[in-house]
Protein backbone atom coordinates (compact mmCIF):
# COMPACT_ATOMS: atom_id res chain seq x y z
CA UNK A 1 0.00 0.00 0.00
CA UNK A 2 1.45 3.66 -0.91
CA UNK A 3 2.27 5.86 1.45
CA UNK A 4 0.59 9.55 1.20
CA UNK A 5 2.56 11.91 1.55
CA UNK A 6 0.89 14.54 3.83
CA UNK A 7 2.24 18.39 4.48
CA UNK A 8 1.02 20.38 6.55
CA UNK A 9 -0.42 23.45 5.43
CA UNK A 10 0.02 27.05 7.25
CA UNK A 11 -3.51 28.35 7.21
CA UNK A 12 -4.26 31.67 8.19
CA UNK A 13 -8.27 31.99 9.53
CA UNK A 14 -8.95 35.80 10.14
CA UNK A 15 -10.31 36.52 13.29
CA UNK A 16 -14.09 37.69 12.71
CA UNK A 17 -15.06 40.95 14.75
CA UNK A 18 -16.79 39.52 17.41
CA UNK A 19 -13.87 37.86 18.88
CA UNK A 20 -11.80 40.47 18.60
CA UNK A 21 -13.90 42.35 20.75
CA UNK A 22 -13.89 39.13 23.50
CA UNK A 23 -10.51 38.79 23.18
CA UNK A 24 -10.05 42.89 23.96
CA UNK A 25 -12.83 42.84 26.64
CA UNK A 26 -11.31 40.03 28.31
CA UNK A 27 -7.84 40.69 28.77
CA UNK A 28 -8.58 44.85 29.08
CA UNK A 29 -11.29 44.87 31.27
CA UNK A 30 -11.49 49.13 31.02
CA UNK A 31 -11.79 48.62 26.85
CA UNK A 32 -15.58 48.42 25.71
CA UNK A 33 -16.43 47.43 22.19
CA UNK A 34 -19.05 47.70 19.29
CA UNK A 35 -19.72 46.77 15.98
CA UNK A 36 -21.48 48.40 13.59
CA UNK A 37 -21.47 48.26 9.52
CA UNK A 38 -18.46 46.32 9.83
CA UNK A 39 -16.29 47.85 11.92
CA UNK A 40 -15.15 47.70 15.14
CA UNK A 41 -14.41 50.65 17.50
CA UNK A 42 -13.17 50.09 21.19
CA UNK A 43 -12.47 52.38 23.49
CA UNK A 44 -10.67 52.05 27.06
CA UNK A 45 -7.60 53.63 28.97
CA UNK A 46 -3.75 52.78 29.43
CA UNK A 47 -1.97 54.16 31.83
CA UNK A 48 1.87 53.57 30.93
CA UNK A 49 3.23 54.01 34.42
CA UNK A 50 1.49 54.91 37.93
CA UNK A 51 2.43 58.08 37.74
CA UNK A 52 1.25 58.82 34.36
CA UNK A 53 -2.42 59.97 33.23
CA UNK A 54 -4.95 57.62 32.19
CA UNK A 55 -4.89 57.61 28.34
CA UNK A 56 -8.28 57.38 26.84
CA UNK A 57 -7.71 55.06 23.57
CA UNK A 58 -9.73 54.18 20.41
CA UNK A 59 -9.09 51.72 18.10
CA UNK A 60 -10.90 51.71 14.93
CA UNK A 61 -10.58 47.85 12.66
CA UNK A 62 -12.10 46.39 9.73
CA UNK A 63 -11.85 43.40 7.95
CA UNK A 64 -9.26 43.23 5.63
CA UNK A 65 -7.49 46.58 6.94
CA UNK A 66 -5.10 47.18 9.85
CA UNK A 67 -6.31 48.40 12.98
CA UNK A 68 -5.53 51.90 13.68
CA UNK A 69 -5.02 53.60 17.09
CA UNK A 70 -6.13 57.03 18.51
CA UNK A 71 -5.58 59.15 21.78
CA UNK A 72 -8.84 60.75 22.38
CA UNK A 73 -7.63 62.14 25.39
CA UNK A 74 -5.82 63.72 27.41
CA UNK A 75 -4.12 65.56 23.74
CA UNK A 76 -0.86 64.68 22.58
CA UNK A 77 1.56 67.42 22.38
CA UNK A 78 0.83 69.28 19.18
CA UNK A 79 4.54 67.90 17.86
CA UNK A 80 4.06 64.84 19.15
CA UNK A 81 6.15 62.38 17.07
CA UNK A 82 5.63 59.16 15.43
CA UNK A 83 2.15 59.70 14.00
CA UNK A 84 0.64 59.56 10.91
CA UNK A 85 -0.86 62.48 9.21
CA UNK A 86 -4.51 61.42 10.37
CA UNK A 87 -2.60 61.68 13.86
CA UNK A 88 -3.07 58.02 14.57
CA UNK A 89 -0.16 56.11 16.57
CA UNK A 90 2.59 54.50 14.61
CA UNK A 91 3.06 51.35 16.62
CA UNK A 92 5.21 49.37 13.35
CA UNK A 93 7.02 49.94 10.63
CA UNK A 94 4.88 47.79 7.72
CA UNK A 95 8.46 46.86 6.05
CA UNK A 96 9.03 44.89 8.89
CA UNK A 97 5.91 43.79 9.76
CA UNK A 98 2.68 43.25 8.19
CA UNK A 99 -0.71 42.69 9.91
CA UNK A 100 -2.44 39.77 9.58
CA UNK A 101 -6.10 38.95 9.90
CA UNK A 102 -5.79 35.91 11.83
CA UNK A 103 -3.90 38.16 14.75
CA UNK A 104 -5.23 38.99 18.17
CA UNK A 105 -5.60 42.82 18.46
CA UNK A 106 -5.38 41.80 22.02
CA UNK A 107 -2.30 40.41 21.97
CA UNK A 108 -0.34 42.56 19.73
CA UNK A 109 -1.86 46.25 18.97
CA UNK A 110 -3.12 47.41 22.63
CA UNK A 111 0.12 45.85 23.91
CA UNK A 112 1.76 47.85 21.41
CA UNK A 113 0.29 51.03 22.14
CA UNK A 114 0.88 50.81 26.09
CA UNK A 115 4.52 51.04 24.79
CA UNK A 116 4.22 53.78 22.73
CA UNK A 117 2.73 55.51 25.42
CA UNK A 118 5.55 55.24 27.91
CA UNK A 119 7.93 56.30 24.68
CA UNK A 120 5.48 59.25 24.32
CA UNK A 121 5.94 60.13 27.81
CA UNK A 122 9.97 60.02 27.55
CA UNK A 123 9.81 61.79 24.42
CA UNK A 124 7.86 64.45 26.50
CA UNK A 125 11.02 64.35 29.20
CA UNK A 126 13.93 64.30 26.81
CA UNK A 127 13.07 65.47 23.59
CA UNK A 128 14.12 62.06 22.09
CA UNK A 129 12.17 59.12 21.08
CA UNK A 130 13.88 56.34 22.99
CA UNK A 131 11.41 53.68 21.49
CA UNK A 132 12.51 51.67 18.53
CA UNK A 133 11.78 52.94 15.50
CA UNK A 134 13.94 51.20 12.59
CA UNK A 135 12.66 52.90 9.97
CA UNK A 136 14.60 56.04 11.50
CA UNK A 137 18.09 53.68 10.61
CA UNK A 138 17.44 53.43 7.19
CA UNK A 139 19.80 54.92 4.82
CA UNK A 140 17.43 54.92 2.09
CA UNK A 141 14.28 55.46 3.75
CA UNK A 142 13.53 58.04 0.97
CA UNK A 143 12.76 54.90 -1.29
CA UNK A 144 9.54 54.41 1.00
CA UNK A 145 8.76 58.18 0.75
CA UNK A 146 5.09 56.88 -0.85
CA UNK A 147 4.02 55.33 2.56
CA UNK A 148 1.20 57.22 4.05
CA UNK A 149 3.01 60.27 5.95
CA UNK A 150 4.09 60.25 9.52
CA UNK A 151 6.45 61.91 11.82
CA UNK A 152 9.53 60.90 13.63
CA UNK A 153 11.98 62.37 15.55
Amino acid sequence: MAKRNFRLRSHHHTVNLAVQCLCIEDKFINFTCKIANGTMIAHGHLQPQFTSPQYLMKIVYKLKDIPRVWVVSPALHPKAVHLYADKHLCLYWPKEWAWRGDQLIADTIIPWTGLWLFFYELWLDTGKWLGTSSHDFYPDRKRYAREPKHQSP
